[in-house]
């Protein structure tokens, strides 16, 4: 599990990405908190990944110990990233749990609802 790619991607990144839950579920039963919270070249941990694609799999790295609060080498949280695919899911999620900031700012001064609105996603 530790194996990683040239930008440190992880098989659980790829894993918080993909169609299968059972997959992700598993991955983070074997996977210590640190490979959880895997940060590739971008800063991005697999909750980054997740963020964008499904409620989910944030659920299952939540569950298992993913750290919301993380940013990426552009200061996004995963709540930014979720807010900037449309992933009106996760963002209500995440924001309901109590579980980010969202005021956080990113290295632009964005907070995940201006990224929302620049994105016209949401």
């Amino acid at each position: 599990l530790s194996t990683t790619t040239d930008n440190g991607t992880t098989a659980l990144h790829f894993a918080s990405v993909g169609d299968a839950s059972v997959v992700l579920s598993y991955l983070t039963e074997l996977s210590t908190l640190k490979e959880i919270n895997q940060q590739n070249y971008y800063g991005e941990t697999p909750l980054h990944w997740a963020s964008f694609t499904s409620l989910a799999h944030v659920k299952i790295l939540l569950k298992n110990g993913a750290d919301p609060t993380i940013k990426d080498s552009k200061n996004n949280t995963p709540l930014h990233l979720a807010a900037q695919a449309g992933n009106s899911d996760v963002v209500r999620f995440l924001l309901e749990q109590k579980l980010v900031d969202a005021n956080a700012e990113n290295s632009c001064g964005d907070t995940a609802l201006r990224v929302a609105c620049e994105e016209k996603e949401l």
